[in-house]
């Protein structure tokens, strides 16, 4: 199989865009999330199980309802679980990072993704300590989607050449 860095130019530059395209969606979730949450653990108990009973809130929340986190569930892990399958395959198609890296930056995300959404689940119906989970879980996941849009955007905008030069 080819690496992604040696594909032809106009291949390089569609995953390249594609990859950039893929940045700037992700990048304005995480803007909305920060300004719905702060991504904090308080800002996702806030924002799914309501703060309606709290005299300081700034913001009144009411809590989601069993439908608003099927859809919410749904079409989140329905689209995320296509462009983080995709956006991991390029990033183990790379010739850089090592091997292990690759695997554990394409791996990670898709990992993250149930662990993220069950304790989204477990914060919104058990017990609001879940919420932590929620936060570390979605982080590691951000920094690892972004260490994958590297490689991508690497391979697709400076290939390295197959003797090393």
């Amino acid at each position: 199989m080819k690496a992604l860095d040696d594909l032809p130019q106009a291949w390089r530059l569609l995953v390249g865009f594609f990859a950039a395209n893929l940045a700037l969606g992700y990048t304005t979730a995480l803007v909305y999330v920060w300004n719905t949450t702060r991504m904090a653990p308080q800002g996702i108990n806030d924002r799914f199980r309501g703060n309606e009973g709290d005299p300081e809130a700034v913001e009144i929340a009411f809590a989601k309802s069993l439908q608003e986190m099927l859809g919410l569930t749904h079409s989140h892990v329905l689209a995320m679980v296509v462009f983080l399958f995709l956006l991991g395959a390029l990033t183990l198609s790379a010739r850089r990072p090592s091997p292990s890296w690759k695997t554990f930056l394409a791996l990670e995300p898709l990992v993250a993704l149930p662990v993220s959404f069950g304790g989204l689940w477990l914060a919104w119906g058990v017990h609001p300590g879940f919420s932590w989970l929620v936060s570390a879980s979605s982080g590691l996941a951000a920094l690892a989607f972004y260490g994958q849009l590297a490689v991508v955007l690497r391979a697709c905008f400076a290939p390295t050449l197959e003797d090393g030069s």
